[in-house]
């Protein structure tokens, strides 16, 4: 295409546009939105996964507290048996 035929088309573009025959779109807004609501969600998501970290190692805690816990309710049993037989044994002597 020659220049010259590019500024008719050009021309012809300009004249639709005038006559309302052709709509522009204007696209800046919506990809402000777009920009501010990726943004968003982009700050939601780093939230999530904060509290989702945070959950797990609270869970961590609570499963390492519980397990303490446990090991030393069976020492406890343990003892308690051990002095049991022991009486046991003094009341059979």
């Amino acid at each position: 295409m020659s220049k010259p035929e590019v500024k008719e088309l050009i021309a012809e573009v300009d004249v639709k546009i005038v006559n309302e025959e052709l709509q522009t779109l204007d696209y800046s807004d919506n990809s402000a939105l777009d920009e501010m609501s990726d943004t968003m969600e982009s700050k939601a998501i780093s939230r999530l996964r904060k509290e989702l970290k945070e959950s797990q190692e609270n869970l961590v805690a609570e499963r390492e507290a519980r397990l303490a816990l446990e090991k030393e309710m069976e020492q406890y049993k343990q003892r308690q048996k051990g002095l049991l037989s022991a009486g046991t044994d003094a009341i059979k002597s």
